[in-house]
């Protein structure tokens, strides 16, 4: 888009609008990116009312705060997504053991083996160690959007353990939903996908 200044000046300025509708990063963080398009939106009505130079300014200076804005959201958006990762099994069987953090000595159970069995049993558990997202006790009970790459089956679990493998390690439960078509098994792995999603809690 061309930024209109006073008398015929002109600053070409980035556009948003490509930027909200066609990235897939933004996609993941809808609700800030709603946040951010609906002040977009309200600064360009406001700058096009403004006739005098020091109010059109001010407006052009909230604007590139939301461009960097933007930015700072597509960078959170790809540190919480993974491609191509490694995924084993574990024999956590949650289910067995009543979602009884302690009873598999999970990691986590330091911080969550007191949460509500409604919490624990809400989804499917899994270790991570996975490139990208936090690590150690700032991953546990955060949940994925797990996607196999084969079938593009997907699952949603709980963060609940670590792990060592370079990715995820997931409940045998959770493993053999994603493994549609049997090659998991055959290999002893899956490569999947994955994103952090809002477990809604």
């Amino acid at each position: 888009m061309t930024w209109m200044g006073d008398r015929g000046e002109s600053l070409r300025f980035f556009s948003l609008k490509r930027l909200f509708s066609d990235s897939k990063d933004v996609k993941k963080e809808k609700k800030p990116c709603a946040e951010l398009k609906a002040e977009y939106e309200k600064a360009m009505e406001a700058y096009s009312a403004v006739e005098d130079k020091e109010g059109q300014q001010n407006i052009m200076a909230k604007i590139s705060l939301l461009v960097v804005c933007v930015f700072c959201v597509l960078a959170l958006a790809s540190a919480q997504s993974a491609t191509n990762v490694r995924a084993t099994y574990h024999l956590y069987q949650p289910e067995q053991h009543n979602w009884d953090l302690l009873a598999v000595s999970a990691y986590c159970a330091t911080w969550d083996a007191d949460k509500p069995l409604s919490w624990r049993s809400k989804y499917g558990w899994t270790a991570f160690c996975g490139p990208q997202g936090p690590q150690g006790q700032a991953a546990c009970g955060k949940c994925l959007r797990v996607t196999n790459t084969r079938t593009n089956d997907q699952q949603t679990v709980r963060i609940v353990d670590q792990c060592s493998n370079g990715g995820l390690d997931l409940d045998i439960g959770v493993f053999q939903k994603l493994d549609t078509d049997g090659n998991g098994n055959a290999q002893g792995h899956l490569i999947v996908n994955y994103d952090f999603v809002d477990c809604g809690d």
